[in-house]
């Protein structure tokens, strides 16, 4: 038998764990609740994961595609005076979006791994990266309204906290 916050071994008839000091065989949470929530925590992780992946993929490919389309414009010979004059501020403008679609990836690449691994500080930053993704429909609305479910309410926060100080 071993310990549920921490996982040393105990021995028989033991009322507290030697090593964390938790009551054996008392559990702040239901053990059918919290295998459901770690499931949904995995889920969430994993669905975090593959949004950050597809993000990043779509900011680098806005870039690289951007600067492609840009140089074929300025190159093909169409030289009118407000083209030439809207080309950097087109630059500009692709570059900033790019760059925000990047960063907002990175985030959800480090709020998956850091759902996977159990981090203290995901979930709030999960929690503000689910209205970050609101607002991409479908998908991101989906994520986003599937996250708040998870991890919003109440006791999803001591069910959290007990298992990141399990990892």
């Amino acid at each position: 038998m071993f310990c549920e916050r921490c996982g040393f071994k105990l021995i028989e008839g033991q009322k507290f764990c030697s090593s964390c000091g938790k009551p054996v065989g008392l559990s702040l949470v239901p053990p059918e609740r919290q295998g459901k929530f770690q499931l949904n925590i995995q889920i969430l992780a994993i669905l975090c994961l593959v949004a950050g992946a597809l993000n990043l993929f779509i900011g680098f490919g806005m870039m690289v595609f951007g600067h492609i389309l840009a140089n074929v414009f300025t190159n093909a010979g169409v030289r009118t005076e407000g083209f030439v004059t809207f080309v950097p501020l087109a630059r500009s403008i692709r570059g900033m979006i790019a760059g925000l679609i990047i960063l907002k990836s990175m985030f959800a690449l480090a709020t998956g791994l850091g759902l996977l691994q159990r981090k203290i500080w995901a979930r709030p930053l999960a929690i503000v990266m689910s209205f970050f993704e609101l607002l991409h429909l479908p998908f991101g609305t989906a994520l986003g309204i599937y996250t708040l479910v998870i991890l919003l309410p109440n006791e999803a926060s001591a069910e959290y906290e007990q298992l990141a100080q399990a990892a």
